[in-house]
């Protein structure tokens, strides 16, 4: 998750998936 504040700010700016991007950071705490 190189861009999960970016993801999070910006959710239309996706790379790979916006929710792909969430799951890490959920699963990262």
């Amino acid at each position: 998750c190189a861009v999960c504040g970016t993801t999070l700010v910006r959710p239309t700016g996706g790379k790979a998936g916006i929710e792909h991007e969430i799951v890490e950071t959920v699963e990262s705490r």
